[in-house]
């Protein structure tokens, strides 16, 4: 299946290009059997994504990636990091910590399937 990243921003997706117009440098990268997406943002503004992740390029089946699995981290050291299933249930995060595990605490519904803050 061939994906795409892309980038939630102001409740809107944008792929590659149109983020690009706003100053923004969605990247990829594939090695050794992962894939990997990052944001820049070299717009000189002030931005707070919702989302960076991947969908199904335009003309491409249903999105059924069979073993697809997500690294996942954060930017504090009290957050968890590790491997999940795409349709495994988030990590489960102490409430006093999640302001610092998660960009969105009040998006964050635990057991939410398939779903990564």
């Amino acid at each position: 299946m061939n994906l795409v990243p892309i980038l939630k921003l102001g409740g809107e997706w944008l792929d590659a290009e149109a983020a690009a117009n706003r100053g923004l440098v969605i990247s990829e990268t594939i090695a050794d059997g992962i894939r990997r997406v990052a944001l820049e943002n070299r717009s000189g503004a002030t931005v707070r994504p919702e989302e960076l992740g991947w969908r199904k390029a335009p003309g491409h089946g249903d999105f059924d990636v069979p073993g697809l699995r997500i690294y996942i981290e954060s930017w504090q050291v009290v957050s968890p990091c590790g491997v999940r299933r795409w349709d495994d249930e988030p990590f489960d995060y102490s409430p006093e910590y999640l302001p610092n595990c998660v960009s969105t605490p009040g998006d964050f519904h635990p057991g939410e399937r398939g779903r990564f803050l």
